[in-house]
């Protein structure tokens, strides 16, 4: 894993460039590092879209929620938009080369961030990425009879279709955030991603429950 990790900090990706490196922390560089090499990756969230999936208007409604105390400056939350939409660029350059599972809370459906239009258009997106076969999208319904460990959101990525230890987890509290590594936490998130994964709603319900909110938002 090491080696495959200094080959792509050897290619001065775009995060490295010095007005990045002053804002992004060491963990959100190394995950962009890491989803250069990914072949797969888990993403579970709880209250908003994954960060490369969002759409840009999503993306500055949900940034520009936080008050300076908790991100700073305006302009460290422009940065960190165009950080956003850069890492996305990125991560589509290559969605036919990685396996992306998304697994989503009904909430993360219903909290309508950015107002109706933007928001429905968030939905559209999803909708387009997951009809087209190029992520693997499911919810996870409120009425789900099923204990859930209390995680919070967390990214899972595989940089081997073989080597289970090649697995590392990027999480965030709104506080901080962290790369993971340790093969027994790992592996432990990996099996609770699988489990909700199986009892959740599958593709086509999912995608029809994108088109019932998208209507209801257009209305």
């Amino acid at each position: 894993m090491s080696a495959r990790i200094a080959r792509a900090r050897q290619r001065q990706a775009w995060h490295q460039a010095p007005e990045f490196r002053a804002h992004l922390s060491d963990a959100a560089s190394r995950l962009i590092e890491y989803e250069a090499e990914a072949v797969a990756i888990r993403s579970y969230s709880i209250y908003y879209m994954p960060g490369p999936l969002q759409t840009e208007e999503y993306a500055s409604a949900l940034t520009r929620q936080f008050d300076e105390e908790d991100i700073g400056s305006r302009d460290r939350v422009q940065l960190l938009i165009k950080a956003r939409q850069l890492r996305r660029e990125s991560l589509f350059a290559r969605l036919q080369a990685v396996n992306m599972y998304v697994l989503l809370e009904e909430s993360v459906f219903m909290r309508p961030i950015g107002g109706a239009r933007v928001f429905a258009e968030q939905l559209r997106e999803m909708r387009r990425l997951a009809g087209g076969g190029l992520i693997h999208l499911r919810m996870l319904p409120y009425a789900l009879d099923y204990p859930i460990a209390n995680n919070g959101s967390y990214d899972l990525l595989s940089l081997s279709d073989s080597d289970t230890d090649s697995e590392v987890l990027y999480r965030e509290n709104g506080m901080a955030d962290e790369i993971v590594e340790d093969r027994a936490t790992n592996a432990r998130h990996r099996r609770r991603f699988e489990q909700l994964w199986h009892l959740s709603n599958d593709e086509t319900d999912t995608i029809r429950f994108i088109d019932s909110r998208i209507k209801g938002l257009e209305t």
